[in-house]
């Protein structure tokens, strides 16, 4: 049994799964319960809707895009409109203008040999892949050079090029990615976080320091908010990223958050967001509203560009 909480902005109602109102929809200020499955196999969070996959359904909630192709398996949808599929007849990734062009099928730029895709992640104006040997794929836009994590001399900023800085690493290969706004974040598998991006001359509400470098994230969240500069580095076991935020799942269970949270996507709760300076936490900070009960555990989190979701695996 696992049980999915979600937070965040909430304007077409994407986080009501199964809950129909016929007011206007708020956003959710604190992580809430919106949907039990025996299973959860995917989940796909966008700024207008969002789509989970369970082992018996799929639902979907709030405004799905007027060309819909959302049934894909790999697929990603960047700030600027365009989007990647990868195709496993042939083992090419597909890049397309638009959502449009895609259920249209009409033209589109390819990337072949692909084969093993792991995962398609998007941010802003790029994207980056994650394949079966660990190894990480970036292009997009070069007016935003920091967010490819590479050197663009073996090759262009808008055609897919390897991230060899995050091979060959002390704690394993990269098995997950994720990505939003103008960051992106790696996670080995020894549980160590690498991130890296920027938007040139804007300080990113997520991380400070951030350079075209992926460099290791150092997460340390005490009892208290107050004492989390006095433990230890937290060993990491997922990661979301949104437009200008981040969370994450520590290997002793605990979530927690940083960056924006003027739409709750953080889950902090009215009081805690009052006392935040421009709705923004600039510490990792544990997160607050699940009730774990005896035999659950948290397994999982997701980032969509306004909101994030934890799922609760009941054993």
């Amino acid at each position: 049994m696992q049980i999915l909480y979600a937070t965040g902005f909430n304007a077409w109602g994407q986080l009501q799964m199964t809950v129909e109102s016929k007011e206007e929809p708020d956003d959710f200020e604190t992580f809430t319960r919106v949907l039990d499955a025996r299973s959860i196999t995917l989940i796909r969070p966008s700024l207008t809707y969002t789509m989970v996959v369970t082992s018996e359904r799929t639902v979907t909630a709030g405004v799905l895009p007027v060309a819909n192709a959302t049934g894909y398996l790999h697929i990603a949808e960047a700030l600027n409109g365009r989007v990647v599929v990868h195709n496993e007849k042939d083992g090419a990734l597909r890049q397309y203008q638009s959502v449009v062009e895609l259920a249209e099928e009409g033209e589109f730029t390819c990337f072949p040999g692909f084969p093993d895709v792991v995962q398609i992640v998007a941010y802003s104006v790029g994207f980056a892949v994650l394949t079966t040997g660990g190894c990480v794929w970036t292009w997009g836009d070069a007016r935003f050079p920091e967010c490819l994590g590479r050197a663009v001399s073996q090759s262009p900023a808008h055609i897919p090029g390897r991230v060899t800085a995050l091979e060959d690493l002390p704690t394993g290969p990269i098995v997950k990615l994720a990505a939003g706004g103008y960051v992106l974040a790696a996670l080995t598998k020894g549980h160590d976080l690498y991130c890296w991006g920027g938007y040139p001359g804007q300080q990113s509400a997520v991380l400070d320091g951030l350079t075209g470098e992926p460099v290791p994230v150092i997460v340390s969240v005490g009892a208290t908010d107050r004492d989390a500069d006095q433990i230890d580095e937290a060993e990491i076991v997922d990661v979301g990223v949104g437009e200008n935020h981040m969370i994450v799942l520590t290997a002793d269970g605990t979530v927690c958050g940083i960056g924006s949270n003027g739409n709750g996507q953080l889950g902090l709760g009215r009081e805690r967001q009052s006392a935040m300076q421009s709705n923004v936490s600039t510490a990792w900070t544990k997160v607050s509203g699940i009730t774990s009960e005896r035999g659950e555990r948290v397994t999982g989190v997701y980032a969509g560009p306004r909101s994030s979701f934890i799922v609760v695996t009941r054993e």
